[in-house]
């Protein structure tokens, strides 16, 4: 399980797996309890997005305003930016959560 540790394993995955995964639940289940938790307008960070349509779901919606994913994988980055298209507001970053670069808000 330590090759999960490693941006080569993702990098690896994406690439030969580059349709959307979510890990855990479908936006549509999820949704009850992200509105419940997450402002109307707030900004989201989704920690380690892979290639989850989470991020475009959430922006969909209308109800939600900067989201920034974030994955070490550049392949998964790379992936997630065509597909966001002309989405303003979502946007995808390759970092490491260990080493978080953003600047003050």
């Amino acid at each position: 399980m330590a090759y999960f540790a490693t941006a080569e394993y993702w990098d690896r995955r994406y690439e030969a797996q580059p349709f959307v995964f979510e890990w855990y639940q479908s936006f549509t289940s999820l949704q009850p309890v992200l509105l419940r938790y997450l402002p109307p307008g707030g900004r989201i960070l989704l920690a380690g997005c892979g290639n989850s349509a989470l991020g475009e779901q959430l922006h969909d919606s209308g109800l939600y305003g900067a989201i920034t994913g974030v994955d070490f994988s550049a392949v998964a980055v790379r992936v997630m930016e065509a597909r966001r298209r002309a989405r303003v507001g979502l946007s995808y970053v390759k970092m490491d959560l260990r080493q978080l670069g953003f600047g003050a808000a």
